[in-house]
């Protein structure tokens, strides 16, 4: 009840104060209505942006169009459409269109008719949006039958009332496109319009709707195929403190912010199925067995997880003759191995795997074994237990590959911390060498002997990589693989990780964050070789510098050998691309 008395505050706060108040302008002279709806517009503007051109876009005519614009016609064109008072520089632009070109080499135009929709004008603007939605279908038209691009690679992304011309734009179309997404469509004026003046599930064959601001600026009925409510479409976290100038705008805000990470983050926003919102709101929402994902990577029909393709199936050691169906066609399999007080869901489960089954045609098993990892066990029980969850895995790939489900090639172990040191121990038992081990941030507490036999090493697996994100404390400095990979050496700790040692958790998880973003990553953790870690940090690199550079994590090259450095980012994205020379000398001090 007081979530719903907030809720009902926050809508009468917002008519009587937010910009987009339609109340406002109402008498002034400047808003106007545009009667002059001949397409191409003076005030309606396309711009075309690409990776090449990110910086300085081609503005397009309508009426004039020419192939060598749209070169590559397999490619993806997003067409991204402001709101109020906005431009082409004006969210959603600022957050979707970066993303969109970091993760994919796709066209984007960006609809410019800032003009038509100033502030405080939210009624002539209102109105105004029939001349940019029949402009924009022009636009579309000419492109489909002019052959630059195909219809079904369409995508328009609106936001607020750039969302309301997105469904006004269906109007004037030839082919009906295959998908629109509305980012928080705006409310004022349209909540009891008719279909044929806001977006809805008849304007393209997916409709997808982000409701993020429900009390205020944004819809609260639903309008499209799939129809997202965070945080119950109101109070976003992070917005409870408003602007009192601009009520509602970071709720607003927070759904392109959403489509945005959804872009890159392959990881999801998943959500469950609910009858309506009033359903939630009164916790209604029993049956939650259907899912789906919000955002660039949203599904044309809900999951269901109680289907057993979709839903892991655990697998019994004794009797995998019945198991064939599950390993046909065969794929690789890639195992994973979780840490001290995780289990087959958390890390690096919970990083590592939905990008693999999303991104790769593989197979994934997560062993689990919390049961003798569980805090609050002794540790030292848990290091003892080490040998036998390692034979025990050993006894099942060798039954694997006898059964010829799989290869000795075919298998990849992924450990993280405790369950990297596993990876290596699996090796004692095994009928044939392993042919790849990846170690992220490997334990070292429990582990710290010369007895190679009862620590991973390099002799375990045909090629073996590590990633040292906590040498200092959780971890190893020394190398432990073939390709030892030390990320952000030189400062001791992960960039955006607390320095105080009691939270040095922190650097050791990231380990399987920086591999889960190599997965699907366009600029690559691309690192330099400097023989070992103490000719790194005596800035000798330059010793090295006919050694090729490697891209630390899934995509690496089995050739490499040696130490390799690299710095990231604070935050997703972490990798920072292809290093150059001049970068590499500064760094070695040459």
């Amino acid at each position: 009840m007081r979530k719903m008395w907030k809720i009902l505050f926050g809508l009468f706060w917002y008519i009587i104060s937010t910009q987009a108040n339609p109340i406002l302008g109402l008498f002034d002279p400047k808003c106007k209505i545009e009667y002059d709806d001949a397409c191409p517009h003076r005030d309606v503007g396309f711009w075309l942006f690409t990776r090449d051109i990110r910086e300085n876009p081609l503005k397009l005519n309508a009426s004039d169009l020419h192939a060598s614009d749209f070169a590559f016609k397999e490619r993806n064109l997003y067409i991204l459409l402001h709101g109020y008072t906005g431009d082409r520089d004006y969210s959603p632009n600022v957050y979707v269109r970066p993303a969109l070109l970091d993760t994919e080499d796709a066209y984007i135009i960006s609809v410019d008719y800032g003009r038509l929709v100033p502030y405080p004008c939210y009624m002539t603007a209102v109105e105004n949006l029939r001349v940019v939605a029949k402009c924009l279908g022009q636009l579309i038209n000419n492109l489909v039958e002019e052959d630059l691009v195909e219809n079904d690679k369409i995508h328009i992304i609106g936001f607020s009332l750039g969302a309301q011309v997105a469904g006004q734009t269906a109007n004037y179309l030839k082919r009906k496109l295959k998908r629109i997404t509305g980012l928080d469509p705006a409310k004022p004026l349209f909540a009891f319009a008719s279909s044929e003046y806001k977006l809805d599930s008849s304007d393209a064959e997916f409709v997808d709707v982000i409701h993020t601001d429900v009390a205020g600026r944004g819809m609260l009925a639903s309008l499209g195929h799939v129809d997202f409510y965070p945080n119950l479409g109101t109070i976003q976290p992070g917005c409870d403190n408003e602007n009192p100038k601009d009520p509602g705008s970071c709720n607003h805000d927070r759904a392109p912010q959403y489509y945005a990470e959804s872009v890159r983050n392959p990881n999801g926003f998943w959500s469950y199925s609910c009858r309506s919102w009033l359903y939630q709101m009164f916790d209604l929402c029993n049956d939650r067995k259907k899912v789906q994902r919000m955002g660039h990577r949203s599904l044309l029909a809900a999951i269901d997880v109680s289907d057993s393709s979709l839903s892991p199936f655990l697998l019994d050691p004794l009797s995998l003759n019945e198991s064939v169906s599950l390993f046909r066609p065969r794929l690789p399999l890639k195992i994973i191995l979780h840490g001290y007080n995780q289990n087959r869901d958390l890390s690096p489960n919970r990083e590592i795997r939905p990008p693999l089954l999303y991104h790769e045609q593989v197979y994934v098993i997560s062993l689990d074994y919390s049961v003798y990892t569980k805090h609050p066990c002794y540790y030292p029980w848990t290091v003892y237990s080490a040998a036998i969850i390692a034979k025990c895995l050993a006894n099942f790939i060798d039954d694997l590959i006898a059964r010829d489900y799989f290869a000795r090639n075919d298998i990849h172990l992924i450990g993280f911390s405790f369950g990297a040191q596993v990876a290596g121990l699996t090796a004692n038992y095994v009928k044939e060498k392993l042919n790849r081990i990846t170690a992220l941030d490997p334990a070292r507490p429990g582990f710290m002997t010369t007895n190679l036999s009862e620590k991973l090493d390099s002799t375990d697996a045909d090629f073996i990589d590590v990633i040292h994100t906590d040498p200092m404390f959780f971890s190893y400095l020394n190398p432990s693989g073939h390709a030892d990979f030390y990320p952000n050496l030189e400062d001791f700790h992960q960039p955006g990780c607390p320095i105080w040692p009691f939270l040095r958790v922190c650097n050791h998880y990231r380990a399987p964050a920086y591999y889960a973003e190599s997965i699907y990553s366009t600029e690559g953790f691309w690192s330099y070789n400097c023989g070992n870690w103490s000719y790194y940090l005596t800035h000798q690199c330059y010793l090295y510098d006919d050694i090729a550079m490697e891209q630390m994590g899934y995509h690496l090259a089995h050739s490499a050998r040696g130490s390799y450095f690299l710095s990231t980012n604070r935050q997703p994205p972490y990798a920072q691309g292809q290093l150059i020379q001049t970068e590499l000398n500064t760094v070695d001090g040459a």
